[in-house]
């Protein structure tokens, strides 16, 4: 299953447009003073806060096509432009015929974010993650595991005070090999 990023990211930033279109100038005036105020209707607040959210996404084990892969993921908003998240992710590995394993890891990143508008912030991510590739189902397996560096870019989308989607794109290291996934996921904040 292939995502249109294109596609996701153009209804993203139309919906942000959208967001900002509820502004507003209104005029005040006080004694022998006049003077314009400007208020954004429906605004959220992308201060301190925890969130917890699931991805679903695509694979690519170097430039090998994979399955759907799941991410949970919890996280805490520092401020408007630093986040710390953990998440639990598995991605069923493939060959031309038949499943070869299943990998699963887990993972920390610190999350540096430029808000672009009140609603829609940009960010990369540099962590650390812990992996386990399980071939015990497959003649002759068995498991390794490790742990890498991983990298990425993504967007969030504040849909409403308590939920946003995020779009996300990470290159997980796996020792000399890349795990590329596009993630698309939703989250709940509190």
């Amino acid at each position: 299953m292939k995502f249109n990023s294109v596609g996701l990211f153009s209804i993203l930033l139309a919906a942000s447009v959208s967001a900002t279109a509820g502004s507003k100038d209104s005029y005040e005036t006080h004694g022998a003073t006049s003077y314009v105020t400007h208020t954004t209707q429906g605004t959220v607040d992308n201060g301190r806060g925890a969130y917890a959210g699931i991805g679903l996404g695509h694979t690519d084990l170097d430039n090998i096509d994979q399955d759907i892969n799941v991410r949970a993921y919890m996280g805490y908003d520092l401020n408007r432009y630093f986040a710390v998240e953990a998440g639990l992710g598995k991605v069923t590995l493939e060959d031309q015929v038949h499943d070869v394993g299943d990998l699963t890891g887990i993972d920390v990143s610190v999350l540096a974010k430029l808000p672009i508008t009140a609603r829609l912030s940009a960010y990369s991510r540099l962590g650390y993650w812990h992996w386990d590739l399980d071939t015990s189902g497959q003649k002759g397996g068995g498991s390794v595991d490790g742990s890498d560096l991983l990298y990425g870019v993504g967007l969030d989308y504040q849909v409403s005070p308590r939920f946003k989607v995020r779009l996300d794109a990470t290159r997980r290291e796996i020792e000399h090999d890349n795990l590329d996934t596009l993630n698309a996921g939703i989250a709940y904040t509190w």
